[in-house]
């Protein structure tokens, strides 16, 4: 599970606090309301993005101050949590609600230790630069470079 959390971190540049308290409940019956979720937006998508709305599971969880936060699953994480809730009743406490839980109890994983753990374990040159605060402000800066005309 640690590894899919650094996977949908990678991906979408999130705070660990909002991505490590995503409810099981919410990811598990998403899949129900994202043809809902994704009419409101038919008309202003391009074609490639419709075809990323196919492959990708999105969530919109609750982020800093309360807001709605988008948080996107590539199709083969999907298929990793499929596998991994399959065994979930045998290795989490039957209490613990969130789907990054710490094994045996009711609380969440520590999102920027585990960031940092498979970090170091990844062999990089810098692993100390892979932090959440550091992957949005590299994000911003894509932005700002894509931006420019």
């Amino acid at each position: 599970m640690e590894v899919i959390f650094c996977r949908i971190i990678l991906l979408n540049r999130r705070r660990p606090g909002e991505l490590e308290r995503l409810p099981l409940y919410l990811y598990e019956n998403t899949d129900s309301l994202e043809n809902k979720t994704y009419e409101e937006f038919a008309e202003v998508v391009t074609p490639s993005e419709r075809i990323l709305f196919k492959s990708l599971k999105r969530i919109v969880i609750r982020g800093k101050r309360g807001r709605g936060v988008p948080v996107l699953f590539p199709c083969d994480v999907q298929n990793n949590l499929k596998i991994a809730l399959k065994c979930r009743n045998k290795v989490f406490d039957q209490d613990n609600i969130y789907l990054f839980g710490n094994l045996k109890t009711s609380s969440t994983i520590s999102g920027c230790k585990v960031l940092k753990k498979h970090a170091g374990r990844a062999g990089l040159k810098n692993p100390e630069a892979i932090t959440s605060t550091r992957l949005r402000k590299h994000l911003a800066t894509l932005s700002e470079l894509f931006n420019m005309t």
